[in-house]
Formats: structure tokens, C-alpha cells, sequence
């Protein structure tokens, strides 16, 4: 029995595994209570973070239909040494307001494809369908807690529909003031069903998030502890810190 429940802990223990790092700078500019867009900068480190493995670089568009409904869409551009993989993603977000913490929910579609490349078996497609539920605790102003978990469904692969992996993200959030707020997290990711060997992914991260101000007398406050207005908040539980 012991052996029975202890079973599936101990093959993700035994499958290969690698600790990396992900560092990135997040730019958001609110055109108006309704839209906005926001440009994202990011390196990933692979091999225990001791060797550059890519950089992805995020062109996103958003949203609100009101404080608790949310649409966002995005480019990425993931580029390294051996090749470049261009994301194109859908998100729905839905905000739900409890007692003690908030719950986000999001259901999005993404599609990667290897475009303009030389080889051509790396120009393969993949579709997936993630579903994410996100539980946020705002301990005060200016410090707050998230836990989530988004299980990836791989919708064009030769098994699919199929999960073929499940994300579960810690994150800490220091929010200085209401343009600026740093995230430190923590990402654990098993794979579920895959072809290939599969393998447990461990990623610390940190990300840097600075809103623009729409008015430019606000820059002077860019750097002062205010978190008095609501310019930048994260009304839908947007973060993309941990996004792959």
C-alpha cells in the first residue's frame, strides 16, 4: 500500500530534472481605464542557471471589460542559439473576490510555431489549452502571496487532447509604489504525458514591473512610496513573471 501511494512522488524523483533562472523587465502603458499594452524582456538559464539558454522578448495587448473580466493577447519571440519559436496566445481572465483572498482564473490558447527556419524538422506546430487557477493574499499594501496551478492540454499531438504537463507557481510580490512592484518566484513543472523523456523543471525567478504614467508630470513620482491610485493595479491577476 505504502509502495502504491508513494509511487508517482517517486518516478518524478527519478526523472531527469534541471534547476533553472529566469530574470525579466516588464513595461506597461494604461491608455485608459479600458486598454493597455506592455512590452516584456526576458533571459532564461538553464543547466543549474549556469548557462544562457534563451531570451524571449513579449509584445502584449490588453483588455478590461471591467475590474473583473479581462482579455489579453500576446506575441513572443524565443530566440537562442539553435533557434527561434514564434507564441501567439489568447487569455480570458475572470476575477473572483472571496473573504481573505482573491481567485483569478484564466483560460487561454496558445500556438508556437518555428517559423523561418533552415531546418525543417524544428518547424513543428504546437497547440495547447492551458487552465489556470491562481489564489492571491494581499498581506498589506505593499506585500502579497500567489499560488497557482495550470495544467497545459496539448491539443495537436498524435494523442491529443492529452495534459502533458501541469505548472504549479509560488510568487512573493513587493509592490514600492503604484508604477513600480517586484515579483520573486518559484516554478515547479512535471511533465505528465510526453513522447520524449520526461523530465521535472525547477525555476526560480524574478521580474522587474514598472507601469509608464499616462501623464507626464507623474513621472516625478515614479520613485515615491504612493499607493494611494489605482493606475497599474492588478485588477485581474495579470502577471506574467512565470509565463512560458
Amino acid at each position: 500500500m505504502i509502495a502504491l501511494v508513494l509511487s508517482p512522488f517517486l518516478g518524478i524523483a527519478q526523472r531527469p530534472s534541471d534547476f533553472s533562472l529566469w530574470t525579466s523587465t516588464q513595461l506597461y502603458y494604461y491608455f485608459n481605464k479600458s486598454n493597455y499594452a506592455s512590452f516584456q524582456y526576458q533571459n532564461r538559464f538553464n543547466e543549474n542557471a549556469s548557462q544562457f539558454d534563451n531570451a524571449n522578448l513579449y509584445f502584449i495587448y490588453g483588455h478590461n471589460f471591467n475590474k473583473k473580466n479581462n482579455i489579453e493577447v500576446y506575441y513572443r519571440l524565443r530566440t537562442s542559439y539553435d533557434e527561434d519559436v514564434h507564441t501567439f496566445f489568447c487569455g480570458y481572465n475572470r476575477k473572483i473576490k472571496l473573504k481573505y483572498f482573491n481567485l483569478y482564473g484564466r483560460v487561454a490558447l496558445q500556438h508556437n510555431r518555428n517559423y523561418f527556419t533552415s531546418k525543417e524538422d524544428l518547424d513543428q506546430s504546437l497547440t495547447r489549452a492551458r487552465f489556470r487557477l491562481r489564489a492571491k493574499y494581499e498581506i498589506n499594501k505593499v506585500f502579497a502571496t500567489t499560488i497557482s496551478a495550470e495544467p497545459m492540454v496539448d491539443l495537436n499531438g498524435p494523442e491529443s487532447p492529452n495534459v502533458d504537463r501541469i505548472r504549479y507557481v509560488a510568487q512573493f510580490i513587493i509592490q514600492y509604489n503604484k508604477y513600480q512592484s517586484l515579483t520573486l518566484f518559484y516554478n515547479y513543472q512535471p511533465d505528465i504525458h510526453t513522447f520524449s523523456v520526461p523530465e521535472v523543471n525547477y525555476v526560480l525567478g524574478i521580474n522587474y514591473e514598472i507601469v509608464l504614467p499616462s501623464k507626464g508630470k507623474s513621472y516625478k513620482k515614479l520613485f515615491k512610496p504612493d499607493l494611494k491610485s489605482e493606475e497599474g493595479n492588478d485588477s485581474n491577476g495579470k502577471n506574467h513573471a512565470d509565463n512560458q
